[in-house]
């Protein structure tokens, strides 16, 4: 019941309790789907809360469909699923079928033990003594309780851990606090694959885009993007993702500024359709099939947690005694006010090993778009064949007990953020923060006092390889990078990429 008492909208309700769990996982994305499979596969009572309905978040829902990342525990397990199912090509990685793996993720997760509870929003945390002891939810049932001995935030936007009264930090400090570039996917059907070349779409499509742009065919603010066909489709009949279109100057957490993104990113995405089958090869009959059913937010809230990832952590491929995942992958920001090219490195005051180093600011404008960069003067890139690892405090916010946070919003700085936010690292840090949750009511402690080298031995036997070297994948070179292997940084056409020199 609300009413109002002198100008004043009072809530008057008693909240019932219609749940009581051991694991609370909210959020059904990447994260989550690990979180709550890898938390009821070591005995905990386990549910899983998704605001939507379907798993898969971005994935699925926001046809992010190139499963980056370093595959291990859960996540590999869902790629061999994938496979088997005809979801994901079985020669090469990567790309998904979005329908095909809805259907794998939510039946991997029921085959688990998970209690899925779809169209459901977390509207507040329930805190008591600085534990959080659960939240409160609404959806078509009405407004309810969940208890939990345990919550898992993998929101992808801290919500619960903001309910909370968790500190966190939205955008970039650097760019006005500006979040990064926001994308609204889409698929094109009937794409001839056959006469379509993707050397000579990457090679020349940002030169038609900037024509097109000048001729006022186009909106300014896109990019060539990329574009990945779905598996086992007809060559001369395929279904093609594209990632294109692109708002800047976002607010993502802001529901008016969203607003204004998703209507921008609509109005482009049919400008860009009459593009491709103007201007690409093999899209002359292709058709929009459908947009994704969410906009694809590359950052938004990072918790304040035990410890912040920084950019200069992964250029110097720092290792960590609690680490609970691995990565190769490096920068990835999308640029949040200009129409330059994503941004792969950080800066430093001076070079340092292991981080590929150059100061060439001034051949490189278009890749460097801090002037003066407060950080140094040298361009820092992650080198390949070297990877950094993620610590399990990163996981554990401060000031809040009992709850535990996996995916996009961790504890991080804007720059690291951009490359741990991949699909599989997700996937592989909801994994751990699953694993912690269970471990921690069993060992009846906090997962903040939780002995990080039980939980990592843990997930050693549960197919995360926290004591072997992960494979390098590297742009225009071998999977193992060779030891005298020499590197430039690519800024052909204005890209930003270190690559083996050939």
């Amino acid at each position: 019941m609300v009413r109002i008492e002198k100008g004043r909208i009072i809530f008057d309700e008693e909240v019932k309790v219609k749940y009581e769990v051991d694991v609370l996982v909210v959020g059904g994305g990447s994260a989550g789907f690990g979180a709550a499979i890898s938390a009821s596969r070591n005995g905990a009572k386990t549910m899983l809360v998704e605001k939507y309905g379907a798993l898969g978040g971005l994935v699925t829902l926001g046809l992010v469909c190139y499963m980056a990342g370093y595959p291990e525990g859960v996540g590999k397990e869902l790629m061999d699923r994938l496979r088997e199912k005809g979801g994901l090509e079985k020669d090469r990685g990567g790309i998904c079928d979005p329908k095909i793996t809805k259907y794998v993720m939510e039946k991997m997760a029921i085959e688990s033990g998970v209690k899925l509870l779809y169209w459901t929003y977390v509207i507040d945390s329930i805190v008591e003594d600085n534990e959080i002891k659960g939240v409160i939810i609404q959806n078509i049932s009405g407004r309810s309780a969940i208890l939990a001995k345990r919550v898992i935030d993998c929101t992808g936007d801290a919500e619960v851990s903001y309910f909370a009264g968790v500190p966190v930090e939205v955008g970039w400090e650097l760019m006005d606090g500006y979040n990064q570039a926001v994308s609204l996917d889409f698929v094109m059907s009937n794409v001839d694959l056959n006469s379509f070349s993707s050397h000579d779409f990457y090679s020349t499509v940002q030169m038609k885009i900037e024509k097109a742009a000048r001729e006022g065919k186009l909106p300014r603010l896109v990019e060539k993007g990329y574009l990945g066909p779905f598996p086992n489709k007809p060559a001369e009949k395929s279904e093609v993702y594209v990632c294109t279109a692109h708002s800047r100057k976002c607010r993502t957490t802001d529901a008016e500024d969203l607003t204004r993104i998703v209507i921008e990113q609509r109005d482009q995405i049919q400008k860009l359709v009459e593009f491709y089958r103007e201007n690409i090869v093999g899209f002359e009959k292709a058709f929009l099939s459908y947009t994704a059913s969410i906009l694809g937010i590359r950052e938004s809230r990072r918790i304040v947690g035990e410890y912040k990832l920084t950019g200069e952590d992964l250029v110097l491929a720092r290792k960590f005694k609690d680490a609970i995942a691995r990565d190769t992958h490096g920068f990835d920001i999308h640029n949040p006010v200009d129409d330059l090219p994503h941004i792969k490195h950080t800066h430093l005051p001076e070079p340092k090993e292991p981080a590929y180093c150059t100061d060439k600011e001034r051949e490189d404008k278009r890749v460097c778009c801090v002037e003066n960069n407060p950080k140094g003067r040298y361009r820092a890139y992650l080198k390949p064949g070297e990877y950094y690892e993620i610590p399990y405090r990163c996981l554990v916010p401060v000031k809040i007990d009992n709850l535990l946070v996996a995916g996009r919003c961790i504890s991080t700085d804007f720059e690291a953020q951009s490359g741990t936010r991949l699909i599989m690292t997700c996937i592989t840090m909801g994994h751990a923060a699953g694993t912690a949750s269970a471990l921690s009511i069993k060992e009846n402690v906090t997962p903040r006092r939780l002995d990080t080298e039980l939980l990592r031995d843990k997930l050693v036997k549960e197919g995360i390889n926290l004591k072997e070297n992960p494979p390098c994948y590297v742009k225009g070179g071998p999977k193992e990078v060779p030891m005298d292997a020499k590197f430039i940084v690519d800024t052909t056409d204005g890209v930003d990429e270190i690559i083996i020199e050939k």
